[in-house]
């Protein structure tokens, strides 16, 4: 339950200040729009059919870990956002790196959800799984505000994906557990 918390707060946390981060930032409401139509839903895309795929060719726990990764590398890409001037290029290059990583993490993390659920109640347990799997991320967005009064918009989002590869410590008990077989 541990690793099913952790695998995806930092991109719940991400995304609750990437909006206000690039308003403070100076983009314009149409860059912002472009950012996210244009250049996030094919970047997400490209992340969910990379992550459909290495679910079903790699190992899943190294699947595991290249999602944790690229989604860690999306988060601190809002970092380098933050630091270098406003240009349309760099918000656009921010969010396809950061919707690719959450794309195929979340891909990776819904094959590795299935896994785990009995076959005799899968959508019961799915749901509470799933369910539990935001809650911490829930409960700590909303001191996201707090957060980057304190460190920054720099030091929140270097945070964001530092607890997405916090979870990446757990894999190797995380990946102990074997597919549920249905009761006989």
């Amino acid at each position: 339950l541990a690793f099913v918390s952790l695998y995806r707060v930092g991109d719940v946390l991400a995304l609750t200040l990437s909006h206000p981060m690039w308003d403070a930032r100076g983009y314009s409401l149409d860059q912002i729009g472009v950012a996210d139509g244009f250049v996030a839903l094919p970047a997400s895309l490209l992340g969910v059919a990379l992550g459909g795929w290495m679910a079903a060719r790699w190992r899943l726990g190294a699947a595991l870990a290249a999602g944790a990764a690229i989604a860690a590398l999306g988060n601190w890409s809002y970092v380098w956002l933050w630091l270098t001037p406003p240009e349309g290029w760099v918000l656009f290059a921010s969010v396809a790196v950061d919707q690719f990583g959450n794309g195929l993490a979340g891909t990776v993390f819904v094959v590795y959800l299935s896994m785990l659920v009995n076959p005799r109640y899968p959508a019961a347990q799915y749901a509470l799984l799933s369910g539990f799997a935001f809650l911490l991320a829930r409960l700590l967005a909303g001191a996201s505000g707090t957060m980057e009064k304190v460190i920054g918009y720099d030091g929140f989002f270097l945070l964001t994906g530092a607890v997405t590869l916090a979870a990446v410590a757990l894999l190797p008990f995380a990946t102990r557990l074997a597919p549920r077989a249905p009761d006989a």
